[in-house]
């Protein structure tokens, strides 16, 4: 079919015949997939997942209506999500020094 669609008096034009193919490719693979941008920013670390800011949000709603109680737990928590969230994405990551007391 492409080869037919490249062929001028028994010579192939391969540059043509390139072309055909990888349109086809290309047409097959907009008819298949779903294209998706994604963007990222500077500011936006890989380690910031959905779990750890949920967890950094119940933290400053914690904040801001002043409950000391829900704030605690919520800074206990969301220590070790940010670092979970660092683990996954790095496994590699070395772990963080713990203080010896």
């Amino acid at each position: 079919m492409f080869m037919e669609a490249a062929t001028y008096s028994n010579t192939t034009d391969l540059e043509e015949y390139t072309s055909s193919v990888t349109s086809y490719i290309s047409k097959c693979i907009d008819d298949v997939t779903v294209s998706k941008t994604i963007t990222t920013r500077p500011n936006q670390k890989p380690w910031m997942t959905a779990e750890v800011r949920a967890l950094l949000k119940a933290r400053d709603f914690a904040f801001k209506a002043g409950d000391k109680a829900a704030l605690k737990k919520s800074k206990g928590q969301t220590v070790p999500g940010h670092q979970r969230g660092k683990t996954r994405t790095w496994p590699e990551h070395p772990q963080p020094l713990q203080r010896q007391r």
